[in-house]
Formats: structure tokens, C-alpha cells, sequence
């Protein structure tokens, strides 16, 4: 055997391989970037959908989609779920501090598994009855108690609806 053979009994690893410890920082490095990365998909598609809804606002009604197709590379169905992500922030950013390992679509699973994903109500009842009342006087006139019963009967739909408090 020559100086330059080396012997077949175990692997022999050249010395410009990293040893055992580099290795294990190198990988414990690259964990946290991905797991940091994910964190940042996740928020980054949240900040996404809050955009989205304030360009929805904005145009006029039906215009959204025509806007997206012009202004936009995101298919469809990926701006209706990052708009669902960006509404349920509170319930997602907890989620994904216990999950780094979370996704989008593991996020988007949480909110659907949720026992009630409905966002809580941003209108009060007085609200909507006052402007129930005001309509229905309007359209009735001086039949103020049917519009009354009438109010109320609305109001009792959108409270089953989970629309008011």
C-alpha cells in the first residue's frame, strides 16, 4: 500500500468537509431560518389579505376582480383565503407563536376548524334598529307599529345571523 491509499475499512471524510459540531450548528441554524421563514410567509400572506380588503373597499362594487386581474398576479382563490387570513389575525398570530412550524394552510385550518370563525359583531343592535326604524318610516309611513314589528323581526334575523350583538 502507498502513502497516497487510504485504508477501506471505515469512510474516510476529507479536511475540507466541517466536522460534527459545524455540521450540528449548520443545522440548527437553517432550522431557525425556516422555521422563521414559515412565520414570515404566514404574516407576510396576513399583511397581504389587510391590503387586499383596503383595495376592495375602495373600489366600487364589482370592480374587485376586474382591478385584481388588472393590477394582480394572485389567482383567485388565493386572494379570498390571504383576505380570511388577514380578518383573523388575533386568532392566527397566538397560533403561530405555539406553531413555528405552522403554514398557511395549517393556518387556514385552524379557522375553519374554530367553533365559530365568524368574525364578532361590529355593529350594535341599536345601530341597526335606529336605522331599520329610519328606513322602515320611510317606506311606511304612518304605519309606525307595523314598521315596528317589522324592525324587530329583522333585527331577530341578523341576531341569528350572528350580525349584531
Amino acid at each position: 500500500m502507498s502513502n497516497t491509499d487510504t485504508p477501506r475499512t471505515g469512510t474516510v471524510i476529507p479536511p475540507s468537509e466541517p466536522d460534527l459540531p459545524t455540521l450540528a450548528q449548520t443545522i440548527n441554524a437553517k432550522y431557525k431560518l425556516a422555521q422563521d421563514n414559515i412565520r414570515n410567509a404566514v404574516r407576510a400572506a396576513m399583511d397581504c389579505g389587510d391590503a387586499l380588503a383596503k383595495a376592495k373597499a375602495m373600489l366600487p362594487h364589482g370592480e374587485f376582480t376586474p382591478w385584481l386581474r388588472d393590477n394582480s398576479e394572485m389567482m383567485p382563490r388565493t386572494v379570498q383565503e390571504w383576505m380570511f387570513l388577514g380578518r383573523h389575525r388575533k386568532q392566527v398570530e397566538p397560533w403561530l407563536e405555539k406553531n413555528p412550524n405552522g403554514s398557511i394552510a395549517g393556518a387556514l385550518k385552524l379557522i375553519r376548524q374554530s367553533p365559530d370563525p365568524k368574525e364578532p359583531p361590529t355593529i350594535t343592535e341599536d345601530e341597526v334598529v335606529t336605522a331599520i326604524i329610519k328606513k322602515v318610516q320611510t317606506v311606511l309611513g304612518k304605519e309606525h307599529q307595523r314598521g315596528l314589528a317589522l324592525a324587530a323581526r329583522i333585527v331577530e334575523r341578523l341576531k341569528d345571523m350572528r350580525l349584531v350583538d
